[in-house]
C-alpha cells in the first residue's frame, strides 16, 4: 500500500468513526443549501450572499480541496490541481471523504450551503447518508441557469488563461449534465430553478424567495441508486 492511499484509508476511517456529539440535536430549522449551475452563473458569488443572510458557511469543493493541497498532506493527488484551480467538476475519492470531514466542523453545526458537491450519484448517497446520520433536513436544490451565450460572455470575461472557446463549451456541457443529474437524483419536482440571467442582487433575491417558500420538512427526498440512475420519465 503507497504511502498516499494508506493516508486515504486513514482519513476514511476517521471520517467514518468520527463522534456526533454537538449535532444530535439539529435544530430543525437549520438550513441545507445545495447550488447547482454552469460556470459564469454566479454560484459562487450567490453562495457567500446566502451565508451572510442566514449565517451558515458557504463550501466550495474546490475550496475545499485547494486547501488540503496547500497543506502537502498528500491526500489531494497533486494531479487534481488543474481541474482544483480551473473549477472543474470534481469526481475523485478524495472529493468525497474530505467534504465529509469539512462538514463535521463547527461553523457548519446549523446548516450549510454546498457549491460544487455533489457532482456524482455517490457523492448525493453520501450526502445523504451524512444529513440523515447527523439530522440535517433534506436539502433544499437551487438550479441556477441562463442561457449560453450569457454564459459565454461572463467567462469571456474573466481573462482566464482556462477559459478557452472550447474549454467554455465543454464545462458548460458538463454543468447541464450535472443539472439532469440533480433532477434524476432529488426529482424534477424538487428543484428550485432560478433565472439567474439578471444581476447578481436580483438572482440573489430571488433564490432567497425560492429558500423562503419551500418546505424543508417534506420532499426533497433522496431517491434510491437505482432510480437515480434510471432514465427520467418523459
Amino acid at each position: 500500500m503507497t504511502l498516499h492511499l494508506a493516508k486515504l484509508v486513514l482519513l476514511l476511517v476517521a471520517v467514518s468513526t468520527a463522534t456526533t456529539v454537538g449535532y444530535a440535536q439539529k435544530p430543525r430549522n437549520s438550513l441545507v443549501l445545495l447550488l447547482i449551475g454552469p460556470p459564469g452563473v454566479g454560484k459562487s458569488l450567490h453562495a457567500k450572499s446566502l451565508a451572510r443572510k442566514y449565517k451558515v458557511p458557504a463550501i466550495s469543493m474546490q475550496d475545499v480541496l485547494r486547501a488540503e493541497l496547500g497543506k502537502k498532506s498528500g491526500l489531494v493527488s497533486k494531479a487534481l490541481e488543474p481541474m482544483i484551480t480551473s473549477g472543474e467538476l470534481i469526481s475523485a475519492p478524495e472529493a468525497d471523504a474530505l467534504m465529509t470531514a469539512r462538514l463535521r466542523r463547527p461553523d457548519a453545526g446549523k446548516g450549510f450551503i454546498l457549491d460544487g458537491y455533489p457532482t456524482t450519484p455517490a457523492q448525493a448517497e453520501s450526502l445523504r447518508r451524512f444529513l440523515t446520520e447527523n439530522k440535517y433536513p433534506s436539502p433544499i436544490v437551487i438550479l441556477l441557469d441562463a442561457p449560453d451565450e450569457v454564459l459565454k460572455t461572463r467567462m469571456e470575461m474573466r481573462n482566464r488563461a482556462d477559459d478557452t472557446p472550447e474549454t467554455i463549451v465543454r464545462r458548460i456541457r458538463e454543468y447541464r449534465e450535472l443539472g439532469r443529474l440533480a433532477a434524476d437524483w432529488y426529482g424534477a419536482d424538487h428543484l428550485l430553478k432560478v433565472d439567474a440571467a439578471a444581476p447578481a442582487p436580483v438572482v440573489t433575491a430571488r433564490v432567497v424567495e425560492q429558500i423562503e417558500e419551500a418546505d424543508t420538512t417534506t420532499g426533497f427526498k433522496v431517491r434510491s441508486p437505482a432510480a437515480a440512475t434510471a432514465p427520467a420519465k418523459p
